[in-house]
């Protein structure tokens, strides 16, 4: 399964390619000198800001912050809000290590060579790993499992330390089976969502087809309930139309 972001670039205001990295065949300048000018034809024509380019397969967005232009080429299946929390975190890295030198930069692109490893990160992590972890970071979650429950195999994994083990990461299998059962004796239909309140966690559990996700969140730190599940559901539903690819 290929990863959905395809190419990374940081760019200056004016278009001018100061790092990227490519997972495909791209002319990077090319790219961000001409998003630059269609992005300043916008502000010019309609008097607002372009938020992305959309093309019949990919599409391609970008986030202006601090001096600099962060664009992401990314396949159109990608959320939304997954892709602009990846350009957030390129553009935050970024402006830390190298903002000082924006104003008064020389043109020297060699100062800023070192980031493209930072770069290709995102193009080297595989799907499912980058998508997640992402998410995870995104709603602040203490730990997310996607688990296979006809296949009795886990996908993805991501818990505190000292929860990491086989048995914690089949539970969410093993929770959809017991809710369902419960559900069906009851006449409650099938199972979507199941939530578990601790004295000091939430367990949300989203089920899709054979897939369930389940995520813990810390209960001082998430007071929606409703939101979060709503999250997970969206992602579920996201998750899901990844693995049918």
């Amino acid at each position: 399964m290929e990863n959905p972001i395809k190419n990374v670039i940081v760019a200056d205001t004016n278009g001018l390619c100061l790092v990227s990295a490519a997972g495909e065949s791209t002319d990077d300048y090319l790219l961000s000198g001409l998003l630059t000018a269609i992005l300043k034809l916008g502000e010019e024509m309609v008097e607002s800001e372009l938020e992305s380019l959309v093309f019949k397969d990919q599409q391609i967005y970008y986030l202006k912050r601090g001096g600099c232009l962060t664009i992401a080429q990314v396949s159109r299946e990608l959320p939304e809000a997954i892709v602009f929390r990846i350009l957030s975190e390129i553009t935050d890295s970024f402006l830390k290590k190298y903002g000082y030198l924006l104003k008064n930069w020389s043109g020297n692109l060699d100062l800023f060579s070192d980031f493209g490893n930072e770069l290709k990160k995102y193009l080297n992590r595989p799907l499912l790993d980058s998508f997640m972890s992402s998410f995870w970071l995104q709603i602040k979650a203490e730990g997310v499992i996607l688990y296979n429950t006809k296949k009795e195999e886990t996908i993805f994994s991501s818990l505190p330390e000292g929860l990491e083990s086989r048995k914690n990461r089949a539970v969410g299998g093993m929770l959809f089976t017991f809710a369902n059962k419960i559900s069906e004796d009851f006449r409650g239909g099938a199972v979507e969502v199941i939530v578990l309140r601790g004295k000091n966690k939430w367990i949300v559990n989203a089920v899709k087809g054979e897939f369930s996700l389940l995520c813990i969140f810390n209960r001082e730190e998430t007071h929606n309930l409703e939101l979060i599940v709503e999250i997970t559901k969206d992602i579920m539903e996201s998750v899901v139309e990844y693995l049918i690819i």
